[in-house]
């Protein structure tokens, strides 16, 4: 196949070599089928139209001239070039169009002002953050980032997260000199091993709510009264910093969601798959290592689901994903 496709795009072509293509991509095809197909009906999946496609590729080229004339791989370039400029998702085309424009009013430059020259740029951080590895793991605050402080209701909560994070008195973390309300505010946080980007309210309460979705539902995994560990789903009020006793801990103020999993009866096979929010619970504040994954949200009349995309592995499933 690669000795045919070296051929196929030559700017020039002749007959002779169109016949060369076609006996190749056949030698091709039929060695494919031998050694993969292997003439089996269970193994019909190994047969993609792709490669049957290959036989007709002498037929396009006898009619249209050389691949680079009609190929794809031109789009396909250019595509990937324009992918990673678009990031406003709610309007992503108004987005293209003004990176583009930009590009190109940049790349234009040296000819309207001959003494310009393109700076040669030094990769950097596409977002200002803040990292820690926490439990062998990477998390990340992700930008805009505030200096702010507290309310009597957000320290109350705080104050407990610390008394069961040390096992001690409440009065004993409030009456410590080293408790303070000052925190860092961050609008986003990237979760362990990149496995999802959640935002919060804090940060979706600073756009359009009309032409943006919703991305600061996750699932958390917490231990209850027993020292066992049960899911939970919550809004992300927003993602803090806080100095405590000399130690930055990366912390989620969160409001917790009552629930009741539907998944059996819209036809899953697992439990924990559609999830009915009943009512909105308590407020916590949490580590960050509690967070597993973003969530989907999905209002129907005046119910709202949550869509969760991955498997949730029970105590008594075993793992079959190695």
């Amino acid at each position: 196949m690669v000795a045919a496709i070296d051929i196929t795009i030559d700017y020039d072509l002749t007959t002779e070599q169109i016949n060369i293509i076609k006996t190749l991509l056949i030698e091709f095809v039929s060695d494919y089928e031998r050694l993969y197909y292997q003439y089996d009906l269970l193994r019909i999946s190994t047969c993609l139209p792709t490669f049957h496609l290959l036989l007709h590729l002498h037929e396009s080229i006898s009619d249209c001239g050389p691949a680079w004339v009609f190929w794809q791989f031109p789009c396909e370039r250019v595509c990937g070039m324009l992918k990673p400029m678009v990031r406003n998702r709610s309007m992503a085309n108004r987005n293209l169009s003004l990176a583009i424009l930009y590009r190109e009013q940049f790349n234009n430059l040296p000819f309207v002002t001959p003494s310009w020259t393109i700076p040669s740029f030094r990769p950097t951080l596409a977002y200002p953050h803040y990292t820690q590895d926490l439990d062998g793991h990477t998390y990340s605050f992700l930008h805009p980032r505030r200096d702010d402080k507290l309310s009597p209701e957000e320290t109350i909560h705080l104050v407990r997260y610390y008394a069961n994070l040390l096992a001690c008195t409440r009065q004993e973390i409030s009456l410590n000199g080293d408790f303070n309300c000052e925190i860092i505010k961050w609008a986003r946080c990237l979760l362990a091993g990149d496995v999802d980007g959640v935002s919060c309210e804090w940060n979706e309460s600073r756009r359009d709510s009309t032409n943006d979705r919703v991305s600061s539902v996750v699932r958390l995994s917490q231990l209850n009264d027993d020292g066992q560990s049960i899911t939970q789903y919550a809004k992300v009020i927003h993602f803090f910093v806080h100095n405590f006793r000399d130690v930055k801990r990366m912390l989620a103020y969160v409001q917790i969601y009552h629930f009741t999993d539907y998944s059996l009866q819209r036809g899953c096979a697992q439990k924990n798959k559609i999830i009915r929010l009943t009512r909105e619970g308590s407020m916590e504040v949490i580590s960050v290592t509690a967070l597993d994954e973003g969530i989907g949200i999905m209002k129907v009349a005046d119910s709202s689901y949550l869509i969760v995309r991955r498997r949730i592995l029970f105590d008594d499933e075993p793992d079959t994903s190695q």
